[in-house]
């Protein structure tokens, strides 16, 4: 059986069938590609939003670096400052040494004695030589 088109022509029912087929086919891909893009915008996204994160996180882990190499450069200008001063003058200036541990005072005590006993031994030295050469005039 023919159907009349608008157009005058006549229509096969296996052609509008068929027509209505390949509709249904072209729907259902449609509606994939539609998910396939929706999946592929969703991934997008995230990795924008993952690389925003990151890139925020390294802004704050440069900011932080610098912060720690500011206060490294302040550290050694002490650690000069404190080397030029000499070891009696830096103890008895530094607030802090009453807030160290035990452990640490008994370390900085044996360092002492060890520096105390090699200006001794200088000293000895040097007045040895002293009254030699007193002696030798």
């Amino acid at each position: 059986m023919q159907m009349q088109a608008a157009l005058g022509s006549p229509i096969d029912k296996s052609e509008v069938s068929m027509l209505k087929e390949e509709l249904k086919m072209s729907q259902a891909n449609l509606v994939k590609w539609r998910d396939s893009w929706k999946q592929a915008k969703q991934a997008c996204e995230a990795w924008k939003k993952e690389a925003e994160e990151m890139g925020t996180k390294a802004h704050t882990d440069r900011e932080r670096i610098e912060e720690l190499e500011q206060a490294l450069r302040e550290a050694e200008n002490k650690m000069r400052i404190i080397q030029a001063q000499g070891p009696i003058r830096a103890l008895a200036e530094n607030a802090e040494l009453s807030r160290l541990p035990m452990s640490n005072l008994e370390q900085i005590q044996q360092l002492l004695r060890r520096d105390l006993e090699r200006v001794d031994a200088v000293s000895y030295t040097m007045q040895g030589a002293l009254v030699c050469y007193i002696v030798k005039f």
